[in-house]
């Protein structure tokens, strides 16, 4: 299971994003993102805030690693939620379900968003549905590219 949450447990102040529903802005308070991966031999779960990305492999929290990310990374994460109707994310169907045969794990995204948690339906690690496919990739690399820096 893979979750992304951002929030201010993880250090980050919140970051307002605006969408537009029948020509009306809406403004939203993102606190965190975070991205959960799982199988029975295999964790991660990663928290974002809008300044440090934790990691963990450690299915019972114990040990995190905490890394600074960039004002920029931040607001490259903000500029692809804006694309997302964050209301949606529980009725997203994952493309694919090779999970439920462990060809894959299983992963989550949260974002917890004016203080409510907003999570997806399990979908396969690195096959998210279509229309948050840029953000997951987004979150993948910035922890991938952000853990192999230290």
């Amino acid at each position: 299971m893979v979750t992304i949450m951002l929030n201010q447990a993880c250090g980050s102040q919140g970051t307002n994003t605006e969408n537009s529903k029948n020509g009306i802005q809406e403004k939203h308070e993102i606190a965190e993102i975070s991205y959960q991966a799982t199988t029975r031999g295999f964790y991660q779960m990663l928290w974002i805030g809008n300044t440090t990305l934790t990691l963990t492999n450690d299915r019972s929290h114990n040990e995190k690693t905490v890394y600074p990310i960039t004002e920029n990374d931040w607001n490259e994460l903000m500029t692809l939620l804006k694309d997302v109707d964050v209301s949606t994310l529980p009725g997203l169907e994952a493309p694919t379900s090779k999970r439920h045969h462990d060809a894959a794990a299983f992963a989550t995204l949260t974002v917890v968003q004016d203080g409510k948690e907003i999570k997806t339906q399990n979908f396969d690690h690195g096959h998210p549905p279509k229309h948050i496919e840029a953000l997951v990739s987004k979150i993948l690399l910035l922890a991938d590219r952000t853990h192999k820096k230290q």
